[in-house]
Parts: C-alpha cells; structure tokens; sequence
C-alpha cells in the first residue's frame, strides 16, 4: 500500500513540474493547440497559458490513471506550513521594533550629548524637579561650587532683543573675573625662544663688561633682533633647559576642572564674534552691564561729547593746526 502510495505521489510530481516542460522542450515537434502557439509577445506559453486551456491537457491525461487527481497536503502540513509564516511575521516584527528601538535610542544619546555640552547637565524627565537639582548639584565640582559668587549683579539695558540666557549668571560675576581654563593656554615654544634670545641679547651686550649702578632699564628698548649663537656651551645649556621645560610641561600639562560651565564658555564665544551687544562697566562698582552697541555709540555721542559745555568742536584746519603746533 506504501508502494503505491509513493507511485501515485511521484506521477503528481511529473504531472505538475515535468509536463509543461515536455510540452515546451525546445526542438519537440508541436502540435495546434494553444500550448505550443507563442503568445502574443511572442514569446512561448508558460504555466499561465497551461492553467488557461484545460481543454488542451486533457489529451494528455491518457498517460495518467483513470480518476487521478493532485493530492491534497495533508492537516499536519498545512498546520506546520502555517507555523512557519507565524514564526517568520514574528521575526520580521521583532527585527522592526528593534531597529526602531536601536533608532531612538541613537536620537536620545545625541541629545543628552548635545544638552550637556550646552547646558552641562541634562534632566531626566521621568524623574521630580528636585531630583533633578539634587542631581545637578552632585556632577558639580568642589571648583564650580566654591567660585559661584552669592551676589550676582547685571544691567540689562538690551531694549529690542533680550541677551542670550544665561546671561546673568556669566556677567554677574564681575568683568575682573579670573577664568580658569581648562588647560593652560600659553604658547610654550614662544616663551622659550624669547627667554633664549634675551639670554643671548645680554650675553653679547654685556658679556666682559663690569656691573654699572648708573643702568637704567627704561631707557632701553628692545629691538625684536634675533641673535645667533654665540658659544657651544650656551648653545648646549639652552638646548638642555628647553628640553627639561618640555618634559616637565608634557608631564603636568592635564585637564582640569575649570569654574566656568559649557554654556558659559559658549557665551564668551558668542559675545567675542557678535557685535550687536556690548558689555561696560558700571559707575560706582555697581557691576555689568550689557546694551547695544548702537544704543551705547549713540548715547556717548550725544551724552558726552555731543556736551557744549565740555567739549568743542574742531574743523579741519583748527585741528590741523593744533596737532602741528
């Protein structure tokens, strides 16, 4: 029973992959019906055109047993044929949520990039305000903390477009403000070749001579003139003290704590490159003030030296004359 089984499964397999291909094989001799008639493309028939003319397969079915008909998959196949596409639409929909998640989390990374480097701290929205105070409070450093100053004082005199926020707690803390930097900011070569040519300005300007009570700093002016070698044993000395210098510097030169915060470095920036605002100093000790710069240059012409009463004003000739006299 198994044998005929298997018999009756493989002429449904020649039935349904093998008999297009006999009908279509190139050089077979063809016959009228449709199936061998090219298209009207052209091109030969394929499964569409044998699935269209039922009519024309069954002069072939004198090959097949009387009654045969395509089996049917069996309950189990059709059960695991259908666990397959479950289990492949659940993949796909996990491997999207992924991807979506992996997207998010990629934009949310940047912004908290982003907001720290601008602000220097990023608040969590899913916790309260004070935890997040508390928070802020913590990531600060024992430097940040100490250089706050208690009593901040700035003017505000921007009449059409406010400052930059953050404003007031940069000027607020005065104009004589000292800024630490993060790291130091002279130029280490520069210092160097200035120290090895004053070493050797003086080498060649007093070297043999004996000490004069009567010399007087003020009255010489340095010149910029680049002196050459004099000696190989100063040359050497020199070579020797710059390479001390370096090492030390490479060795100490680390990042520190500075007592500015990333937006507050950001506004020094800015107000360096903008000239719309200008900052002043208050009469009086009163603190800083920030203004237009139109407002200001206006205000000072016409305040002060727009003042007849203190000032006078010059044509070209008397002005002339003046500066010759």
């Amino acid at each position: 029973m198994s044998v005929f089984r298997s018999l009756y499964h493989v002429v449904g397999l020649l039935y349904d992959y093998l008999l297009p291909l006999l009908l279509h094989r190139p050089g077979a001799p063809c016959c009228e019906s449709s199936l061998c008639r090219p298209a009207g493309n052209g091109k030969s028939g394929g499964p569409d055109i044998l699935q269209n003319n039922l009519e024309d397969i069954q002069q072939f079915s004198s090959i097949l047993p009387p009654g045969w008909k395509p089996k049917k998959p069996s309950r189990r196949s059709q059960q695991r044929k259908a666990k397959r596409k479950r289990w492949k639409e659940l993949l796909a929909d996990e491997r999207r949520d992924r991807f979506i998640l992996n997207e998010a989390t990629t934009k949310l990374s940047k912004y908290k990039r982003e907001q720290e480097e601008l602000f220097g701290f990023c608040a969590n929205p899913n916790l309260p305000l004070w935890k997040n105070k508390i928070d802020y409070i913590n990531q600060l450093t024992i430097d940040q903390i100490n250089a706050e100053p208690s009593n901040l004082t700035c003017h505000n005199y921007c009449d059409e477009l406010a400052p930059p926020p953050g404003t007031k707690r940069l000027l607020g803390k005065g104009l004589k403000y000292c800024v630490k930097y993060p790291v130091p900011t002279n130029d280490i070569n520069l210092s160097l070749s200035r120290f090895e040519n004053d070493v050797l300005r003086r080498i060649v300007t007093f070297l043999g001579q004996e000490d004069d009570d009567n010399y007087i700093p003020e009255l010489y002016i340095k010149s910029g003139w680049p002196f050459k070698q004099v000696d190989d044993e100063i040359e050497n000395a020199l070579s020797k003290f710059r390479a001390e210098v370096e090492r030390n510097q490479r060795q100490y030169r680390r990042q520190q704590s500075t007592n500015l915060t990333p937006l507050q470095w950001r506004l020094l920036k800015d107000f360096k490159k903008n000239d719309y605002y200008t900052v002043i100093e208050a009469d009086k000790n009163l603190g800083a003030c920030i203004l237009r710069l139109s407002t200001y240059t206006e205000r000072g012409i016409k305040e002060h030296l727009g003042n007849t009463s203190v000032y006078k004003r010059l044509s070209v000739e008397e002005m002339r004359g003046r500066m010759q006299s």
